[in-house]
């Protein structure tokens, strides 16, 4: 079983400040649903902890398909004065062959991509790249939920972003 930790959830005064101003979108892929509901919980709870009550959970098919989506919704809100972040979740688990590192990488790298083309969407990083299933089940329950960390840390790069950008 993995060491679990306590969430810290750090002042974030710009993100308090303007939370009725941020639409926060939940993409997760639908493989592992009762691992990923979890995370998706997780997520909801820690938005909700810094009055974020604009969501929406968006589900796709796989973790492959979420970088699309979260494309679509950043082109969807470009002509827009609100504040957006976005969590990605979903799972991948290690099989027989190397899929599982293609579809990694291949995520992993179009999220990078997403983040840096548009540097004003902060993009959670939310994908479990596991060995096994109860290695997902032990990142996704308890303490150290990766939907929690996810959102903690795209809304502190968001308040970060909105610190620099009112400078």
């Amino acid at each position: 079983m993995a060491k679990q930790h306590i969430v810290q959830f750090p002042r974030l005064n710009n993100v308090i400040k303007l939370s009725d101003q941020i639409t926060g979108y939940i993409v997760h892929s639908s493989w592992h649903l009762s691992i990923i509901e979890k995370m998706v919980s997780g997520s909801l709870d820690a938005l909700r902890m810094y009055s974020i009550t604009q969501v929406e959970v968006v589900p796709v098919s796989g973790t492959f398909e979420i970088p699309q989506m979260i494309s679509h919704i950043i082109n969807t809100h470009k002509d827009t004065n609100k504040h957006i972040v976005i969590i990605a979740l979903g799972i991948v688990i290690q099989g027989e062959t190397y899929h599982d590192r293609v579809i990694s990488y291949s995520v992993a790298n179009a999220l990078q991509s997403l983040a840096i083309t548009h540097p004003s969407v902060p993009i959670g990083f939310g994908i479990l790249t596991v060995y096994d299933r109860q290695q997902a089940v032990e990142r996704a329950f308890g303490k150290g939920n990766k939907g929690i960390e996810a959102t903690i840390a795209v809304l502190t790069q968001l308040d970060r972003i909105i610190s620099i950008s009112t400078r």
